[in-house]
């Protein structure tokens, strides 16, 4: 079984969000509201996997990636956000996250992306709406 902990401020996101992950057997270990909790319930949990906001109140999600990979450099990031720049993108793929998705998502989507990321496969970082054709 698949361990998360997913970080969103937004309660009503995260909640909708963590009861799909569970119908779909993906265990949520914890949920936090910005970029500490993030490093806080990482270290406590040591959850396979984390679902991010990007931007969030007192400390964003470009914090709490840069800490977990200090704590854990081979942790498994996925970001999730509405709130995407080609300026946060570039920052993002320099931070090596492992997946960028962009908020509305496709919870199908979602979960088919956690099983990827989970198993080491590579997925598309960027969103389409940032390739570079576009």
């Amino acid at each position: 079984m698949i361990r998360v902990i997913v970080i969103d401020d937004e309660h009503d996101v995260a909640e909708v969000l963590c009861e799909f992950l569970k119908l779909k057997g993906i265990k949520v270990l914890g949920r936090g509201k910005n970029g500490e909790d993030a490093i806080q319930l990482y270290r406590k949990l040591h959850p396979d996997l984390v679902l991010m906001d990007l931007v969030m109140p007192n400390y964003d999600g470009f914090y709490g990636i840069e800490k977990i990979r200090e704590f854990d450099p081979k942790s498994k990031i996925m970001i999730i956000s509405a709130s995407l720049t080609h300026t946060y993108v570039q920052k993002l793929l320099e931070m090596n996250v492992n997946s960028i998705s962009l908020k509305p998502y496709d919870l199908n989507n979602i979960i088919e992306v956690i099983h990827k990321v989970n198993h080491g496969i590579e997925v598309k970082k960027v969103p389409t709406a940032f390739s570079k054709n576009n």
